[in-house]
């Protein structure tokens, strides 16, 4: 539907999701792709509060695709947003990050949603955070623990009980890859 730099990406088994983006200009758009078919995107037929962009950080369990924080110019957000994928519309609130950044890496189990490294508007404009969420319950992101060094706009990918965050930049491109057992707490390994 609408060409877009820049966006976060969840989904189920069935469609996935694209939140938000810049076109050049910052969008507030959803969009949605089903799976088992070919072709473009659609219209998820609703909008994200207000326009994103710089990899915001994009999560799912098998009902809810959520996005959180992103660069809303001049701003950083720490806003969290959902959508239940199955259905259309708009997003709707979940919380708060603990911090506002953009350019994060992201990756879900079933239950729990991570978002960690991320430019947090502030020098040295590298976090080392991560934040957990528990997708099927509202609520602010907390405290899961650290990476082993600071950096963004790293790659998260994960299974149901390990989470992967790899690369990213300090602001020297960084070859690392961390991971974590995502249903504990603690520092990446």
């Amino acid at each position: 539907v609408e060409t877009a730099t820049n966006i976060g990406g969840a989904g189920n088994a069935i469609r996935g999701i694209f939140f938000a983006g810049e076109t050049p200009s910052l969008v507030n758009t959803i969009q949605f792709v089903t799976m088992s078919s070919q072709g473009g995107s659609n219209d998820f037929g609703g909008t994200l509060s207000f326009g994103k962009i710089g990899h915001n950080g994009a999560v799912a369990n098998s009902t809810r695709a959520v996005t959180a924080g992103g660069y809303t110019s001049p701003d950083y957000s720490s806003k969290i947003e959902f959508v239940t994928i199955m259905s259309a519309g708009d997003a709707n609130d979940f919380g708060d990050l603990i911090i506002p950044k953009y350019a994060m890496g992201s990756f879900s189990s079933p239950t729990r949603g991570v978002f960690c490294g991320a430019d947090p508007g502030t020098s040295p404009n590298t976090t080392d955070d991560i934040e957990f969420i528990e997708i099927a319950t509202l609520g602010n992101a907390q405290d899961f623990g650290d990476l082993t060094s600071a950096r963004m706009a790293g790659a998260g990918f994960s299974n149901p009980t390990r989470g992967c965050f790899a690369g990213g930049y300090t602001p020297t491109a960084v070859n690392t890859i961390d991971y974590i057992a995502l249903t504990t707490g603690g520092n990446a390994v």
